[in-house]
């Protein structure tokens, strides 16, 4: 299972929300770049980073994506505000390894198919962030009726690389994963899941680890200091040995 930190930008600084509430910030770092550094130093090969002023609409910060991307080592997804195939594309040309689409693919599944054909399947995620198994849109501030394991099925019929599989619930709360839903949406699909939501403990980590996520995406449990990331990549390298066995 990959484990991913993640960088999520809110007025130019790192954040962390809860339960994906646009005014339930915490600010982590004043410079994203530093964070940037300091998981790659760790380590990191892969790093998620969220626009969430793009999610919300209100602005972006585009800018500061284009400095991480000029300077990382790492490997680079990117999500927040991506609403049309023009700014999916101008992302992957900047170095993006796999562009985030949300409400956009929700709401025009074939935009899915279209970036797909153009760039690659495994440089196409779909975000589904859901309460009570019904997808949010729009920064997770709109319910739809739409039911997140249908649309899951959707996305795989369309090509996309793989899924994003975010609790709003459990985001930010340090309270625990959704399990039974995880395990639920990798019994349905059969692509890549990269679940997200709720961490608190090395003993959450292992619960994702011992479903068939293929990766786990960590923020305020690592910004809180919770457990060290050497730890978290210590234990899955453990849990795949025990697989294997």
């Amino acid at each position: 299972m990959q484990l991913i930190p993640a960088i999520d930008l809110q007025n130019g600084k790192c954040v962390r929300l809860f339960k994906g509430i646009k005014d339930e910030s915490t600010i982590y770092a004043d410079d994203p770049l530093k964070m940037l550094f300091y998981w790659e130093d760790l380590g990191a090969d892969f790093i998620h980073i969220i626009d969430l002023d793009a999610a919300f609409g209100v602005k972006d910060n585009r800018a500061i994506v284009r400095r991480m991307l000029k300077v990382a080592t790492a490997r680079i997804e990117v999500g927040g505000g991506i609403r049309n195939l023009k700014t999916a594309r101008e992302l992957y040309s900047f170095g993006v390894e796999r562009v985030i689409l949300g409400t956009a693919a929700v709401k025009d599944a074939s935009i899915v198919s279209q970036l797909a054909e153009e760039i690659g399947s495994r440089h196409v995620m779909v975000a589904l962030d859901y309460r009570e198994d019904k997808v949010l849109i729009k920064g997770w501030e709109t319910s739809t009726d739409l039911n997140v394991y249908q649309i899951g099925k959707i996305m795989e019929q369309q090509k996309v690389g793989s899924i994003l599989f975010s609790s709003a619930e459990s985001d930010g709360t340090l309270g625990g994963p959704d399990i039974p839903s995880i395990q639920q949406m990798t019994a349905t699909i059969h692509i890549p899941i990269f679940a997200a939501g709720g961490i608190g403990s090395l003993e959450d980590v292992e619960k994702v680890a011992e479903t068939k996520a293929a990766g786990l995406i960590i923020g305020r449990a690592l910004y809180e200091k919770k457990f060290s990331y050497s730890e978290v990549i210590l234990l899955t390298l453990k849990t795949q040995s025990q697989k294997l066995d």
